[in-house]
This record gives C-alpha cells, structure tokens and sequence, in this order.
C-alpha cells in the first residue's frame, strides 16, 4: 500500500496550505517532513481537518515544524486541530491544540 501524500493549494497571500491525509501515521510522516522542508523560508498553513488518525512519527513531524517555523519568527498555522477526533488523539499524548499556537509574546 502506498504511502499516503499531502496535498497543496496557496492561501491567497501565497502562503502554502498543506493539506494533510486522513492517516498521519508512520507512512505519511516522511513525505510531510520533506514537503515542510520544501517551504522552510516562508509562512505556512496546515490543513489537518482531514485527519482521522494521528500517530506518534505524524505528530512529531508537526511538532518539530511548529518549534522551528515559530524559533525562525515565520508564520506557522494549524487549522482543523479541534475537531473531535484530534482532540481526543492530542489528549492521549497529553496535548491540546493550544499546544500548535504561539506563544504569548512576552512583556
């Protein structure tokens, strides 16, 4: 069985959005890794309101993306982390989707 892919489509201000497959498992974290790398230099949008599975290498992929778009000062979103079944996936890893927002500037 091959791989599941992401797809892609542009924000109209040019920001890719990255939408994620339903299964955000083992086969599917390397090729999302790869397509992050590939807009490294720039604002992102991810689309996980497909996901119906999130495992540990998928969340790991979108973790260290969020920590390094966000140490870089780039734009980095997640849409669609709310959705039931995400919200009870991130819970059993002890997340929530507050944990894919920034954090509050410091004053």
């Amino acid at each position: 069985m091959a791989p599941a892919t992401t797809k892609e489509r542009r924000q109209d201000d040019g920001a890719p959005r990255i939408v994620l497959p339903a299964r955000l498992d083992l086969p599917a974290a390397a090729p999302l890794a790869a397509e992050l790398q590939s807009h490294a230099d720039g604002p992102i949008v991810i689309d996980a309101t497909n996901v119906a599975h999130l495992g540990t290498p998928g969340l790991q992929v979108l973790l260290s993306a969020v920590r390094t778009w966000w140490e870089t000062g780039r734009d980095f979103s997640i849409e669609g982390l709310d959705e039931d079944a995400i919200t009870g996936q991130l819970a059993i890893f002890g997340l929530t989707a507050s944990d894919f927002q920034p954090p509050a500037a410091e004053g």
